[in-house]
This record gives structure tokens, sequence and C-alpha cells, in this order.
């Protein structure tokens, strides 16, 4: 576990050490790391939130890299994991590390999760020895709706394949998606959450499918029951979700910080992140967060940070998240105003 009250910008760890534990190396001022060639597990949340690391280099003695190892690592740039056997990468390992550009992985087997690299919109390429899969499938390269490239696999052109046969089919419907960072589906237009949100609702529709005793294989009293406990879920995990994102947005807009202040922010804000990442509302959460781009955006219209500032980092990173939590809680207001139907 790393020393706490510790500002140095290079740790090495020291050989021998077969794991690293959960929490152990969190919200640190890390700059390099040095993993050890004896490490074999990366347990839970080890080394999560250093917003200072900027790559990252997985000897091949490791076996296993656990649940959201390194989430929300915001300026890591580069990933290499030099495993030369069999390596198993968890769910989220990579959450959140939205600089992330560059993944190479040199191993013989690979299990990985696939939202391995969720929220890590920046990743221009991966490079795969030994590997025909990403996220179970052969890679390849298509474009979102922006007409950028991405990286996606042959499974999800199947997908996607799928959803455009289908909306030739039900040509009727107007499909929009509120991802446009994704893959390009063709019939599929760009839309925003806002405007998503304020399209009418065909309300007689719903209570027609409701009452339709064959719709989903459930009775009209056993469907309608489920919909008003999926209403009233989705209810409560609004309200969880917003009350942890304006507490997260109270602590960003803290003044008068010193030096000594941020690593108290960053480990309070990071605890907040923990609790959206694993609340039974994440998948929501994964739906409402801002892109890339829009996050970019939004900085770019912001006061430049003096690059010269001793404290020019904090500051960016402090800025980064508010804006995160504040577009968080501007989709948690919309997704509030949207009146469902009453199947009473």
């Amino acid at each position: 576990y790393y020393p706490p009250g510790k500002t140095e910008e290079r740790y090495v760890i020291k050989e021998g050490t077969k794991t690293i534990g959960i929490n152990a190396i969190v919200g640190t001022q890390i700059q390099t790391i040095v993993l050890p060639e004896s490490l074999q597990i990366i347990k839970q949340s080890a080394l999560y939130g250093n917003h200072y690391l900027k790559s990252l280099t997985i000897p091949s003695s490791v076996k296993v890299i656990e649940k959201e190892a390194f989430a929300f690592n915001r300026h890591l740039e580069e990933v290499i994991i030099l495993s030369s056997d069999f390596i198993e990468i968890k769910e989220k390992a990579f959450y959140g590390c939205t600089e992330l550009q560059r993944v190479i992985i040199s191993s013989n087997e690979i299990s990985i999760d696939e939202d391995v690299f969720s929220q890590c919109n920046k990743i221009k390429s991966s490079e795969y020895s030994h590997v025909s899969a990403l996220y179970g499938a052969n890679t390849l390269y298509k474009t979102d709706y922006s007409g950028k490239e991405i990286l996606t696999d042959n499974r999800m052109s199947m997908y996607a394949w799928w959803f455009e046969s289908k909306i030739a089919e039900f040509s009727s419907l107007e499909v929009a998606t509120i991802t446009p960072e994704g893959l390009n589906i063709p019939g599929i237009k760009k839309s925003s959450l806002e405007t998503v949100l304020e399209l009418p609702k065909n309300e007689k529709l719903i209570l027609e499918f409701v009452e339709n005793p064959l719709a989903l294989n459930y009775d009209k009293k056993s469907l309608q029951e489920k919909l008003v406990c999926a209403i009233s879920e989705l209810k409560e995990y609004l309200a969880s979700t917003k009350e942890l994102v304006e507490k997260g947005l109270k602590i960003t807009k803290k003044t008068g910080l010193t030096k000594q202040d941020y690593p108290e922010i960053f480990f309070n804000l990071q605890q907040i992140d923990k609790k959206l990442v694993n609340t039974e509302a994440s998948e929501l959460i994964s739906l409402l967060f801002p892109s890339e781009e829009d996050l970019q955006a939004c900085l770019d219209s912001l006061p430049k940070i003096d690059k010269m500032d001793v404290l020019y980092l904090e500051k960016e990173n402090l800025q980064k998240s508010m804006l995160i939590y504040t577009k968080l809680l501007e989709a948690i207001n919309q997704y509030e105003k949207i009146s469902f139907p009453n199947f009473s």
C-alpha cells in the first residue's frame, strides 16, 4: 500500500510483491509507477484515480487485472500489457480513463470483459500480438456519426446489420441515437438527449400495447405491474444518482484551495465516482455520461488555465470533474421531466 502523505512523482513497487491490494494506490501525485516482475494480481481499484499518471507498463507476470483496477486515471494516455501467457482483464478495469489513446496487449490468450475501456473515448489504436479478439470478435475500423474513425469488431457489425434491417422493416419509425461517438448505423439519426426526451409520447399506443394479453407473453396485470415497478426503480435511481452528482459538483466548486487541499478533494471525488460506477443505476449513468467531444467543447469555452501555474494539473482536473458533474446533472434533470402513462 502506498504510504499516505507521500508526494513523490515516481514510485517503484519492490520486487517480490505478488499482489497490489484493493485501494492500494489511490489519488496520488505519482506520474510514473514501476511494477515488479513478480506481480501476479492487481486487485479491484488498486491504482484508482491517480490523475497525474500518464503511461503504464504491466509486466508479463500479471495474470489478473480486477474490476476498476485503473479506473479514473484521467491523464493516462498509454497502456502496455506485456503478458506473454494468459491474462484476464475484468469489467471496467480502465473505466473513465478519458485521455487513454493507445493500448498494446501482447498475450497468447486473453479474457477481456466488454466494458473494460468504457468511457475511454479517445482510444485511437490498439495493438494485439497473437490475439484475434477485441471484446470477443475480430477487430476492424469503422466510423462514428461524425465521420471519425473508431475501433470496433465483427460482432458489433452484426448487431449494426440487424438494427439496420429492422429499421428498414419498420420504415415508419424514426430512430435516433444519443451516443454519436458509437458505430454509425444507417437509418439511425444523430440526436441529443434533450431532443429525444422532448419528442411527443404516444400514450395511446403504449396503453394499447399493455392491453394486449400477448404482449411479451405476460397477461395485462402482470405486464402493468412490471412497467410500474420499472418506472418506480428508474425514479429511485435518478434520485440517488442526482444526490451523488450534486455532492460531487459542490466539492468541485470549492475556492481558495491550496496544493495541500487537492489530495483530499480528489479522494472525496473518487469515492463519489466509485459509488456512481457501482450503483445499480450504472447503466443509466453510462447513458447520461457526456461524450468526450461534448466535454472538450465545454472546456474550450471556459477561461484557459495558465500552464505555468504550479497548480495547473490540479485545477484542470477539478475543472473537468466539474463539467462532468454539471453535464450529468443536466441530463438527470431532463429525465426527471418525463411524464409516464398512468396504468391504473
